[in-house]
């Protein structure tokens, strides 16, 4: 909930409003749809009377939002590695070994009971 902050508590500097009907009962896909189709599109902000705010930074990154209610922070995914040739080819197999990080005695007894529960969940 909340208007888009990046990392640092800033806003964004480069935006553009899109007005659709205040009955409008698909302005998120609307506005996701708009932002997809443009490049420099970051994010967007849906807000309760049927509108919306595109970021038009590609340099702009939403990390958290303002808490300023009626108002939904949306972000694109961006990620830094095309990591697409890892999901070529046949799926690989999935690792057995599970290698966890147990304080001495951060669970008291119980953590052996607990370690053992997650083991077994896998």
């Amino acid at each position: 909930q909340g208007n888009c902050l990046d990392r640092s508590g800033a806003a964004p500097t480069n935006t553009e409003r899109f007005v659709g009907s205040w009955i409008d009962t698909h302005l998120g896909e609307e506005c996701a749809g708009l932002c997809v189709e443009r490049e420099e599109c970051s994010g967007y902000v849906t807000e309760a009377v049927g509108e919306c705010v595109l970021i038009l930074q590609s340099e702009f990154h939403p990390a958290r939002t303002d808490f300023t209610e009626e108002v939904e922070c949306f972000w694109r995914r961006r990620f830094s590695l095309n990591s697409s040739w890892a999901y070529s080819g046949p799926p690989q197999p999935i690792p057995k070994i599970i290698w966890s990080y147990w304080e001495a005695d951060a669970y008291g007894p119980e953590g052996a009971m607990i370690a053992e529960l997650c083991a077994a969940s896998w």
